[in-house]
């Protein structure tokens, strides 16, 4: 409800000018480097998770569920390490890659 329409205006407020979003009351909110760095790292954290969940199981740290919640905040915390590693990881690829891209260009 209320989400997905938070979501849908903040995608048509948010237009792309030149790396600045074109106006609007959410464009300015939503760009702030605080707002999209939690957002490149929660994105991480979620394609980490199942993975952590099944490493931890295979490591035989605990089995399968009940999930309780020192559980789930150890998955929860270790998420966001490992998507904050995994952001910087792709950060400086894409760096190294554009350099590269660059250099050949001229």
């Amino acid at each position: 409800g209320p989400f997905c329409f938070l979501c849908f205006s903040a995608c048509c407020a948010a237009q792309d000018l030149g790396g600045r979003p074109s106006g609007g009351l959410l464009g300015p909110l939503l760009a702030a480097r605080p707002l999209v760095l939690l957002s490149q790292y929660s994105y991480a954290a979620y394609l980490s998770q199942d993975m952590l969940w099944h490493l931890l199981a295979f490591a035989n740290v605990w089995k399968s569920p009940p999930l309780d919640a020192a559980k789930l905040f150890i998955i929860v915390v270790h998420s966001f390490i490992v998507g904050a590693l995994l952001t910087k990881v792709e950060r400086l690829c894409a760096q190294a890659v554009d350099t590269r891209i660059k250099a050949v260009g001229s």
